[in-house]
């Protein structure tokens, strides 16, 4: 069997297979393996494991996490229409939405972004106007954020009736510290978060 894997999958992966078989066989029958193994955890533990990439991916190509979300995006992307609103920029709005897009406003919280057509902090008193956006993209923000319900309930405020929220969060991502990532959200646990402003019917959730 592991002559065979050697001459399909390569003998290093062949030699792999065979030294964690027995170590595995070892450590479970007669636990010889135990003080070596321990330390050697520790050990690992102490030195860090690391991302092969601290750009998500970008480096090598799509992320994987923007893969899906363009997914979700191009399912429901009849519903970026009229006067929509993106977060930063407006890559978004402008590759799904299309010529349904009749304006489109990009919201930014300093004043550093030249592309930005509302400065405004949505945990803060603003004066972004009530029942003014058919869509908004709200991508990997929310984890950033510490007054989230703040920020969901203000989103809500902002749309038409019969407006759409299109929003994504993480589950499982890279922490990096200088990014102040705060939360990561269940599939259900999101669903929660929002029927708090939305309603449980009106929400539809893609994990």
């Amino acid at each position: 069997g592991l002559a065979r894997v050697g001459y399909q999958h390569g003998w290093a992966t062949s030699f792999r297979l065979a030294y964690w078989g027995v170590r595995d066989s070892l450590v479970r029958k007669t636990r010889l393996l135990f003080p070596i193994r321990y330390p050697y955890s520790r050990l690992r533990l102490a030195f860090g494991l690391r991302p092969m990439s601290y750009l998500w991916g970008l480096d090598r190509g799509t992320p994987i996490h923007r893969h899906y979300l363009e997914q979700f995006l191009q399912e429901f992307s009849s519903d970026i229409r009229g006067h929509s609103l993106e977060f930063q920029e407006d890559s978004y709005t402008s590759r799904f939405g299309g010529d349904r897009v009749t304006k489109k406003d990009i919201l930014h919280k300093e004043y550093d972004n030249p592309n930005a057509t509302i400065v405004a902090d949505l945990t803060e008193r603003n004066d972004i106007s009530s029942e003014q956006f058919d869509c908004i993209i709200c991508t990997y923000v929310l984890n950033v954020i510490c007054d989230v319900d703040k920020v969901v309930s203000e989103l809500y405020r902002m749309l038409k009736p019969g407006g759409v929220l299109l929003i994504a969060v993480p589950q499982v991502n890279m922490y990096v510290p200088y990014w102040h990532d705060l939360w990561r959200w269940t599939p259900e646990g999101f669903h929660l978060q929002l029927a708090k402003f939305f309603g449980a019917p009106n929400i539809t959730v893609r994990a």
